[in-house]
């Protein structure tokens, strides 16, 4: 009996390896074809009926590999089409890929460049849905909120076992990322952690606490100074700078805290710090790390100027239209045709202008560097053009007709004599305008450079 056991395995052994020999040859047969898809997938069964087949594993290692870059380039194609939730799927699939490849021993190279990328994308889509799961809830979609909570718990098992009956269940699992979080000194991730935490329940453990540590602990200190004190002697300049100020406070960055030069000149009196030009100087940066300022932004008004245009008048030529009563030679009969008279009007302009130039950098303490330097320059103006015609200004055209036609009716230039003589926006609303646009530019660059 034992001999015919041992017959048996000899003979599946001696069918195996054949078989084995045959996927491997149909494989290279593919590989050379350029199908390394199907290719890869004949190598792999090859290997299954014998792990010591070297072709098998040979090929193998070439066409798998080349079948987990077209998989990646897959994923990052979707990553670049904002298709978070494919990109998710994808990434899982092409792990899955690996680790079947491995179990024949066989070991491709991972792109270990893609691993930060997933985990970026698996972090934005677990908030963005744990979001709108506890937004379900609000709604009692008890079900849809379920199916979101377990689309998570496949990317990420801290949310496993999650119940929407129960409360504690949905909440703890963000409780506890926000504590690993603050462990890592990842302040500015806790403070999100907690802030989901406390929109569904306000009272949750010490969740509001920790959320007000996270933030103090993510603050970036951001001083703004004057480094040209003689242009601050000039109350619109002071105007100016005060609206940068503003305007940064309102930025989207909730970890941001302005300085201002008050401030500043606080701190320094607090911390027995007396210079009179460090601005420009590498002293900046000491005085930065004592004070605890993450980034500078030095502002420099290099000028601000107010134009006014007086209203002034000037004559201008112009066609008024007229008819005429003529008789027609071939009928004897009376008929009117219309003719034109050289004439003129009125035109008036009056202008005010309000301009501002700035130079402006930020300097970051940690890198003592200067990370951004631009200049802006904006300006603001209210004209007025109106025009006065002793006459009906309908029949009225700027240049004689071409041939038997018309002249080309401008509208905007007949409009102007409809319009009456207004005041101009005062010079403060004009000035208002142009430094909240400069201060709005401003904003938006520095919150480019600094960390969210």
């Amino acid at each position: 009996m034992q001999k015919i056991y041992l017959f048996l395995i000899i003979l599946l052994s001696f069918v195996s390896c054949n078989s084995s020999k045959q996927f491997a040859k149909e494989a290279d047969s593919f590989a050379s074809g350029g199908n390394f898809d199907v290719a890869a997938n004949y190598y792999y069964n090859a290997l299954l009926l014998d792990q010591t087949n070297v072709s098998a594993k040979i090929g193998l290692q070439k066409t798998a590999q080349k079948v987990l870059e077209s998989k990646f380039t897959i994923f990052s194609k979707l990553v670049l089409d904002n298709k978070i939730e494919d990109a998710l799927i994808q990434y899982k699939y092409n792990k899955k890929y690996y680790e079947k490849t491995k179990e024949v021993g066989v070991m491709l190279e991972w792109p270990e460049m893609y691993n930060e990328i997933f985990a970026d994308i698996k972090s934005e889509y677990i908030n963005t849905a744990y979001d709108n799961a506890l937004e379900l809830m609000k709604q009692n979609k008890y079900d849809k909120a379920e199916t979101l909570f377990e689309n998570i718990s496949d990317l990420d098992s801290t949310f496993k076992n999650i119940s929407v009956l129960r409360l504690n269940t949905v909440l703890e699992p963000m409780y506890n990322q926000g504590i690993l979080q603050m462990s890592a000194d990842d302040y500015k991730k806790a403070y999100y952690s907690f802030a989901k935490v406390l929109s569904y329940d306000e009272n949750y453990k010490n969740c509001k606490q920790l959320f007000e540590e996270a933030k103090r602990k993510a603050n970036v200190a951001l001083a703004i100074l004057p480094i040209n004190a003689k242009h601050y002697q000039d109350l619109e300049d002071e105007k100016l700078y005060q609206q940068i100020s503003k305007e940064i406070k309102l930025s989207s960055n909730p970890f941001l805290k302005i300085i201002d030069k008050m401030d500043f000149e606080t701190q320094l009196k607090s911390k027995q710090i007396y210079a009179n030009n460090f601005i420009s100087s590498d002293s900046l940066i000491v005085v930065g790390e004592k004070l605890g300022i993450n980034y500078f932004l030095l502002i420099d008004v290099r000028e601000v100027n107010y134009i006014e245009q007086a209203l002034t008048f000037d004559t201008v030529i112009a066609y008024e239209s007229f008819s005429d009563k003529v008789i027609d030679p071939a009928t004897g009969n009376n008929q009117f045709v219309t003719r034109f008279k050289k004439t003129f009007y009125l035109n008036s302009n009056q202008s005010r202008i309000v301009n501002a130039k700035i130079q402006y950098s930020l300097k970051s303490v940690k890198l003592n560097q200067v990370l951004l330097r631009d200049e802006v320059f904006f300006e603001k103006k209210d004209n007025q053009s109106f025009s006065r015609f002793d006459g009906n200004y309908l029949n009225l055209y700027p240049a004689l007709p071409a041939g038997n036609f018309l002249p080309t009716l401008d509208i905007a230039w007949r409009d102007k004599f409809a319009e009456f003589k207004r005041d101009l926006l005062p010079a403060s609303k004009l000035r208002a305008d142009c430094f909240e646009k400069i201060a709005q530019k401003i904003s938006e660059d520095v919150n480019l450079y600094i960390d969210k």
